[in-house]
């Protein structure tokens, strides 16, 4: 558990870290992030390497890797940077509907609090000020 954070709960099989006892998930073998970022292919990982240079300026953020990529936790995920052979998707939890033409988004349902925003990273490039007011945004309204 990253100190700080609020206890939760451990599987026993993989050590990965939830917030609710039981979590379901996919086991993933745990792996440092440089292991994984040296998994990637050369754009994807200059992608991530952009995602996380810039995460310092929207607070403490905790990396979890993945088989499927990177999870970005504050408590819980608030994002993630999923594998594309177009480069990497990032996921985005934001409290409302945000139309950008960068953004696709899920069908509200009622009662949700939460609402999965999702865009394909092509390039570090791509990585600018308006993807971190999404993380940032996602960030500040995340459980900590």
């Amino acid at each position: 558990m990253v100190e700080g954070r609020r206890a939760g709960w451990s599987c026993p099989a993989c050590g990965r870290e939830f917030r609710r006892t039981g979590q379901s998930h996919s086991c993933d073998p745990l792996m440092t992030l440089d292991e994984r970022l040296a998994l990637l292919e050369p754009r994807q990982r200059a992608i991530c390497e952009a995602v996380l240079a810039r995460l310092p300026e929207i607070g403490d953020v905790q990396v979890e890797p993945v088989r499927v990529g990177l999870f970005l936790k504050r408590g819980s995920v608030f994002a993630s940077l999923r594998l594309r052979r177009a480069g990497m998707r990032l996921l985005v939890m934001l409290p409302r509907v945000l139309d950008h033409p960068r953004l696709s988004h899920t069908k509200v349902r009622s009662g949700t609090l939460r609402i999965p925003h999702a865009t394909t990273l092509r390039h570090s490039d791509d990585v600018d000020d308006t993807v971190l007011s999404w993380l940032a945004e996602s960030y500040s309204t995340s459980l900590s």
